[in-house]
């Protein structure tokens, strides 16, 4: 199949348009690396594959959202990740009042 200039142009402003979702996702789901290689793409994640992390830090979920800490921590235990890492500020007044300054240039978040 062989598009027309229109065609293709039309395509590439959709592609455009979708790809934020689609990176998204595949970064997500483990398979980012592998679409970018199909594409000859690889060279772009060439990042510091020795950085270190922070195995036991806390993980911050901040936002008011109607997702109660269960879901959240659902999906931390599907991840592997230990229910004892999260701090949550769900609630809008909370928000208000946290403490954000703890967090800056602290390993431990």
């Amino acid at each position: 199949m062989l598009l027309s200039i229109a065609e293709l142009s039309d395509l590439t402003d959709e592609i455009t348009n979708r790809l934020p979702s689609i990176l998204s996702k595949l970064n997500r789901t483990g398979g980012l690396e592998e679409w970018l290689a199909m594409g000859g793409m690889s060279d772009l994640v060439q990042g510091d594959k020795d950085l270190n992390s922070y195995p036991n830090g806390k993980i911050v979920v901040i936002g008011g959202t109607d997702i109660k800490e269960k879901v959240f921590l659902g999906v931390a235990k599907e991840l592997g990740l230990s229910k004892d890492r999260f701090e949550f500020c769900l609630d809008y007044k909370k928000i208000q009042k946290y403490e954000f300054n703890k967090l800056q240039y602290n390993p431990n978040y």
